[in-house]
């Protein structure tokens, strides 16, 4: 198997998470229920799509020599009607736009960042989001 996290619901609505040698932990809102001892799971998912994109965006810049000395990236996450888009919502019940919103400062003209743009959207964690995933289910 590829990557992995194991996940443990703690006190409340907290939950710890193992990554390989890193705990994180993950928390629902005061108001709704939680502590806010964490990111929200959604808020995981987006500082992982951000993590993926600025990586991906870097070695691919490194590979061409691209004078890019920062680069950043702000997710974001909005509820859409999926009637108003029937071109990819195919009769989804709801539908997700993600919203990013890169600052690239170095010696870069618009080309340049128009690519950066679209290799970030290439990255590993986006490939997962947009493509179809099966889950596997099953009980220890």
């Amino acid at each position: 198997m590829g990557n992995r996290a194991h996940v443990k619901l703690d006190e409340g609505l907290q939950a710890k998470i193992d990554i390989r040698d890193f705990m994180l932990s993950a928390d629902e809102k005061i108001e709704n229920g939680g502590t806010d001892a964490g990111p929200e799971p959604p808020e995981l998912l987006l500082a992982s799509l951000g993590a993926c994109a600025v990586i991906t965006i870097k070695l691919y810049a490194q590979r061409k020599g691209w004078d890019v000395q920062g680069i950043e990236v702000e997710v974001e996450i909005e509820k859409a009607d999926p009637g108003e888009h029937p071109e990819v919502s195919k009769g989804a019940s709801f539908l997700n736009i993600i919203h990013k919103r890169y600052t690239f400062t170095g010696n870069l003209d618009d080309e340049q960042k128009t690519r950066l743009m679209e290799i970030g959207s290439k990255c590993p964690v986006a490939r997962i989001v947009a493509n179809p995933v099966i889950y596997r289910d099953s009980l220890n």
